[in-house]
């Protein structure tokens, strides 16, 4: 096996036995006997526990989305490029093996809280950041009245994805589909919109 084939089912071992028996409950030995690889070898890959975890949640969120909003570009619209943004980030954060993780997480912080910082650092503050930096520089281009700030960026991804994710994580809940997002999105922007922020372009309310 190459390097890439043993870390990934390095990886894959870990992540079942994760969802199986818990973070806590599972040893770099049992990660070692479930792949059929020696420990010396898991560690050739992976510092510690911890760091097969992160790289698990690096790979949840490896599809969230990176927007550009370039300088010369003279036609963008800031709602569509929010509205997409917010889009994407919903499939990524919405997905069942995302929230599986997150779920585990929740399980297992009480007696490994470095597993919830992981997800904190790499999951929520890495979309909060996306959102965040697409609406400052849409802000720049004066395409959105501000403030463009982290606690807009949360309100925008909490208000989209929240009571969706909650529903989900404790069995009550599936996935929205796209087009209950895309209402979703569309009715927070049109509200938006009437007050201190707002957008240069008009907003569709729901269909």
């Amino acid at each position: 096996m190459s390097d890439a084939e043993r870390r990934q089912r390095i990886l894959a071992a870990a992540e079942d036995l994760f969802f199986a028996n818990g973070y806590a409950a599972t040893s770099m030995d049992d990660v070692a006997r479930s792949c059929g690889m020696s420990k010396k070898t898991i560690y050739l890959f992976f510092e510690n526990k911890q760091a097969l975890f992160a790289e698990l949640i690096d790979v949840a969120i490896g599809a969230l989305p990176r927007y550009m909003v370039n300088d010369d570009d003279h036609d963008v619209d800031g709602s569509d490029v929010i509205r997409n943004v917010l889009k994407e980030l919903s499939a990524v954060l919405l997905n069942p093996r995302q929230l599986a993780l997150a779920r585990l997480v929740i399980a297992e912080a009480p007696h490994a809280p470095e597993i919830a910082e992981s997800t904190r650092e790499r999951g929520i503050d890495q979309a909060e950041k996306i959102v965040v930096d697409v609406l400052s520089k849409l802000h720049e281009r004066g395409l959105i009245r501000g403030p463009a700030d982290l606690e807009l960026g949360r309100i925008l991804l909490g208000a989209t994805v929240g009571d969706f994710a909650f529903k989900m994580l404790i069995g009550l809940g599936r996935p929205p589909s796209d087009a209950e997002i895309a209402e979703r999105i569309d009715r927070l922007l049109a509200l938006l919109r009437g007050g201190a922020f707002g957008f240069d372009a008009a907003v569709p309310g729901p269909s």
